[in-house]
């Protein structure tokens, strides 16, 4: 398939790996439109803004605490310090690297029907978010865009032999690099002009 020039979208491939990620999920008739990942790394996100210097605080305070008990022979006290020591990592530093870890399991794909997301993991996730003219879409558009669903999307999250349905806002195609043109395929889907 062959998109118009200003789009630029890679054309859904039709054998392969690839397509074979998303053929269990399609529904009759349903059309497969693009195929996409977010960039790997580590990248900054506008609430970080507010989590690092929070985590950077907390983390300082929980290991002068454990440092102070450990010093003055605290035992307990020590070891009640090891926690939060944990979480003010996680919060200033190793929320980066827990998100690049989920990106880098993450495949994204937009159907004439719906957006759809796999992530891969201990707990692998599948979402499906209908697109409807009524369906609330935003970008914030930059080099790696990202763009988000406003209605509710559902999950289904496989634990062992157990399917769980969750209902959820918020959910999207994070850190792309088509995003315009992905986000212009959206607006032609909820507007019936899909390609």
């Amino acid at each position: 398939m062959t998109a118009p020039a200003d789009r630029r979208l890679r054309a859904p491939p039709r054998y392969g790996e690839e397509a074979a990620l998303w053929a269990p999920v399609l529904g009759s008739g349903e059309r497969l439109l693009w195929t996409g990942e977010p960039a790997r790394g580590l990248k900054w996100r506008g609430e970080d803004w507010f989590h690092l210097p929070f985590g950077l605080v907390f983390f300082a305070f929980a290991l002068v605490w454990t440092g102070l008990a450990w010093y003055g022979g605290g035992g307990i006290m020590t070891l009640w310090g090891v926690p939060f020591v944990v979480v003010g990592f996680q919060i200033a530093i190793g929320r980066f690297f827990t998100d690049a870890r989920r990106r880098a399991r993450t495949r994204y794909a937009l159907t004439d029907r719906r957006a759809l997301i796999v992530e891969d993991g201990r707990r692998p996730q599948f979402g499906s978010i209908p697109i409807a003219s009524g369906t609330g879409v935003e970008i914030r558009s930059g080099p790696l865009s990202t763009i988000m669903f406003k209605s509710p999307a559902e999950f289904t999250v496989l634990n062992g032999s157990k399917t769980i349905n969750m209902r959820q806002g918020g959910y999207g195609f994070e850190f792309i690099e088509e995003g315009e043109s992905v986000y212009r395929l959206i607006l032609d889907i909820q507007q019936g002009r899909a390609l």
